[in-house]
Order: C-alpha cells, then structure tokens, then sequence
C-alpha cells in the first residue's frame, strides 16, 4: 500500500466503492480482509466499513456461510468504536449512508420495517447527543466538523439529545454558538442547533424564546434565525420576531424558504398575512412569500380549518405583485392554487377583475406574453369565467397582430377549454354576433395533447360553430389556428393529419362552411406539399 498520503486516501476511496460488489467472492475475501487491517492503521475506515454494511444489507442473505462469515468479521473489525468516530457515523455519515448502517427487522408479517429501523437509528443520535452533551472536550472536538458538514443524516436528533444532557442548557447553548460562528458562514450548517432548540421548546420555551431573541440582535447568528426559529415553531410570538428581523434589514429573502413547509399551520392567520406583507419588501420576496401562502393554504384545507380573510386579501396582493416574467421565480401550481383559492366565489370575484387587468396589461405591453403566463389564465378562466371571458374578451381591438386578441391566441391551448360550456354558451348567447366571434378567436380548431399532437377536431369548436347564428363570421375570425405552434418531426405530416381532420366537415349542410373547409384543405395541402419539398432537400443534405 502507498505510504503517500494522498495517494492512499484516492485508493481507500477505490476500495471501498469496489468492495460492495466484490465481497461475496471467496477468492477477494483475504485481499479484503489484509486491505482491511492495513487502512485501519490510519485510524477508523468509515467508508470501508458503510461498503460492508451495504452488502450485507442488500446481498448477505444469497450468500455462502464461509463468506457471510468472514464478512459479518470484517464489519466488526471496521465497525467505529471510539466516541468522535462513533459519532461521524451516525450523526454525519454521508449522503446514502443511513441505509447502510440500519439494524433492519422483520416485522410480525415478515417484511422488513425500515421506519423502525430509521427510529432507531435518530435514537441512537439522539443518545450520542446526551453522552457528548456531558463531555465538552469531546463535543468541541466533533462540533467543528459537525457545523460544516454538507449531509448531517441525524444531526437533528444528536442537537436534540444535546438539550437533554445534564448539562447547563445555556452552557451548551453558548458552545454551540461559539463553534458555529467560529465556521466561515458559506460553510456552516446550523441542523444540531436547531435539533437543540427545538427539545429546549418542549421543556423550557421560556429559556428558548430567550436564546432566540439573543439571536436576533447577534449579527453573527442573524442569518440562522429563520431556521432556528422555525424549528421552535411558529406562533404570534414568533411571527413578531421574524418581522423585526425583517424590518432590521439583517435576513434575506431565501431564508424564509424554510416556512414552506407544514410548520406555518399552527401560524395565527391575521399575523400570517401582516409577515408575508413584510417579506415582500425583501429582494425576491414576493415570490418567497407567495410559497409559503401556498403552504399555508395547503395546510388549512388539509386541517379542514376556514381560510381567514386576511390570508385571501394577502393571497390577492401577492398575485398582483408578481412579475410572471420568464427571469422571474415563479412557481406556475403556486400560482395556479392560489388564484383558485383566493378568487373562488362571489367574494373573489373583484380580486380575479383586477388581477385580469394587471395581465391584461403586462400582456399589451410585452411584459409577458399570454403563452408564458397560459398557467394563470387557465386558472382565472377556470375559478371565474365570467369575469375573465368579459375582461380578456370583450375588447374593441380588431387588430390580428395584437399582443391578446389577434388570431394566433391568447394562450397555445385555448383558456376557453377551462370553461364549463354551460357558462361559455350562455354567456356568447346575451350578444351572439359579438360574442361568438370572439370567441372563435380564442378557440383552437384542433385538439391537441402533448404540445401539438392533434388528435381531431376541438369538440369546444363544433359546438361554438354549430351554435353561431353567422357560422361564416365564426369561422373568418379564426384565420391562423390551421397553424400548429410547434412541433416535433415533419410538418407535413402534421398538415396532412390537419387536412384530414377538415375533412369530416367537408358535407356540412350550411355553404359556408362547406366553402371554409375547402379552402383550408386546399392550403394546407399547398402548404403540405412545400414543406414535404423542403424536408426531403434537408435530408438529401445528410446523406
């Protein structure tokens, strides 16, 4: 074996990656078991021993007994036995180790219970926890590394078994804030204290809403208060503390991901409403606060507990503060779910009105266009068809090219699908020869699914043009949806499919519509036949 540092550490490395695939074969058992006394020389082989574990764990049952025997040997041997490495193990390991490292059981029906399993190894940390809590120079020894490591598989439940040691809390407390800012901030991870802060709130919250308050005015612990605090949970009292955090300039934005996540049920709505208000006064805080709204409605409506109307209002102010640019961190369900439960029913309807017009206007000013933003739409259309059909509709713009009303449509997939047709037709029937031309101009003639894989006639469109008292006017008010907007392989192909589609309204018992589907099948076969022509020259070219 090579004497070179580093050059041994790169073949410990190879080894112990190779050896999970390796041990059932008898004849490498000995180079194994020799690799195995030589590399413990350097102190504890973790990874050796995790690529033992794992074998055991997923082939050690097809094995022959000499070599499940000789195995179950060596992971004794590499087994850590000395507290610090017993606790790089367990509570650190690295990413996948957890599985490694299990003690699994049959349960009584003879499946194997990997949740038990996964208790009792968060209890295992949690015991380390209470044994380090007692032993400063050896909690100080692994603290370094511990609140700077990238995975921390039980690091919670280690921070957790720190506050139940005989030890002064604050004590630790202060150990463990003095090794965590000691860490340069890139780097450090803060799961062992907030495992620690989160026990301190179940026995002491007073002592806890102490230290957090402490942390608040730190200027080298501001930046974890956040996650401390979520992990104390949240409630009035907590809520107050983060918006002074927030009015104090001393968070970001980012950090306040952490309440996307089923702590902000417990959070009283009214105070709630008035944080996420703050957040967005934050870079990037809009959308930030519109994830935990999200969150929070999720929540609710799980717990089966009425949506306060301060959270509707606050929902509403962050759909209208939202930019919907392409740059912009937008997440389109968010969006989606929070239109649907901010503007449902008669209450919602003024809120969807303005938001309609704020799109309205972002999509005239080329802001966004309605394809980026089709998500949005669909829920408005969806929630409160009536108020969008009127606000998106009803226009007096005649101009094809225009940014929302010209002929090429408002969204790739018309918004008009989301409508009930009850709702649709009616509302087209209070002025037939406005409306039903309008609508045309929204409606695709094809149906289609995944992107523009048509698959026939839009059912939506046979209805609006058998009810049209002017099926001509209709049908002229749709003059670019022959188009696909994009498309995978040949076009032609798809013009063809397209034509054929036509077809079957080729012996409609109205002229008009007779003389509409022939002249359409007549440019798309132009159109077809130019593009076939072209294709064919493109693959010459490759040949």
């Amino acid at each position: 074996m090579s004497a070179d540092a580093e050059r041994r550490h790169e073949i410990k490395r190879i080894v112990s990656a190779a050896m999970p695939g390796i041990l059932y074969v008898e004849a490498c058992l000995s180079s194994i078991e020799a690799a195995a006394t030589e590399f413990l020389k350097d102190g504890a082989w973790l990874d050796g021993w995790f690529a033992v574990r794992r074998a055991i764990q997923f082939d050690g049952k097809d094995w022959k007994p000499e070599v499940k025997r000789r195995v179950n040997a060596i992971e004794v041997q590499l087994r850590p036995s000395d507290p610090h490495n017993v606790a790089k193990a367990y509570v650190l390991g690295k990413r996948g180790s957890s599985f490694d490292i299990l003690d699994l059981e049959a349960d009584i029906e003879g499946k194997t219970d990997y949740a038990a399993a996964s208790d009792r190894l968060a209890q295992k940390a949690e015991a380390l926890g209470r044994d380090f809590g007692n032993q400063n120079e050896l909690l100080n020894q692994f603290l370094p590394e511990a609140l700077r490591s990238d995975y921390t598989n039980h690091a919670f439940s280690f921070g957790g078994g720190l506050a139940q040691s005989s030890a002064p809390l604050t004590d630790t407390w202060h150990t463990l804030r003095k090794a965590l800012v000691n860490v340069p901030v890139e780097e450090r991870n803060a799961t062992i204290l907030g495992g620690f802060l989160h026990q301190i709130f179940k026995t002491d919250a007073s002592l806890g809403s102490t230290i957090l308050d402490e942390v608040l005015i730190d200027p080298d612990m501001t930046q974890h208060l956040v996650y401390l605090q979520v992990q104390a949970g949240i409630d009035s009292d907590a809520i107050e503390r983060l918006r002074k955090a927030i009015s104090s300039g001393c968070v970001t934005a980012h950090g306040f991901y952490v309440l996307t996540s089923g702590v902000v049920r417990s959070a009283p709505q009214v105070k709630l409403a008035m944080l996420l208000d703050e957040l967005c006064g934050l870079e990037n805080g809009t959308s930030v606060a519109l994830e935990i709204l999200h969150m929070a409605l999720y929540c609710l409506k799980t717990d089966g507990v009425e949506v306060e109307g301060a959270l509707l209002d606050i929902g509403h102010q962050l759909l209208l503060r939202t930019k919907y640019t392409n740059n912009s961190d937008v997440r389109e369900h968010r969006v989606q779910q929070t239109i649907k439960e901010c503007y449902s029913g008669p209450s919602g309807e003024q809120g969807a009105r303005e938001l309609c017009k704020l799109l309205k206007l972002k999509i005239s000013a080329h802001e966004v266009s309605g394809f980026d933003i089709d998500y949005a739409l669909f829920a408005l259309f969806e929630v409160q068809p009536i108020i969008a059909l009127n606000e998106f509709l009803l226009s007096a713009e005649t101009d094809e090219d225009h940014s929302i009303y010209g002929s090429g449509g408002l969204t790739r997939q018309s918004p008009l699908e989301k409508v009930a047709s009850s709702v649709l037709w009616s509302w087209a029937d209070q002025a037939p020869s406005v409306r039903y031309p309008l609508i045309s101009r929204s409606l695709n003639v094809f149906s289609t699914k995944d992107f523009d894989d048509d698959n026939g006639l839009s059912l939506r469109f046979l209805e609006g043009l058998e009810r049209s008292p002017d099926r001509a006017e209709f049908l002229r008010s749709n003059p670019a949806r022959m188009h696909p907007n994009g498309w995978s392989g040949h076009l032609s192909a798809i013009l063809d499919r397209r034509r054929g589609h036509l077809e079957t309204l080729a012996d409609h018992s109205d002229p008009n519509v007779r003389i509409w589907v022939a002249e359409q099948i007549s440019d798309l076969k132009r159109w077809a036949d130019y593009e076939r022509t072209r294709e064919s020259e493109r693959e010459e070219t490759f040949e």
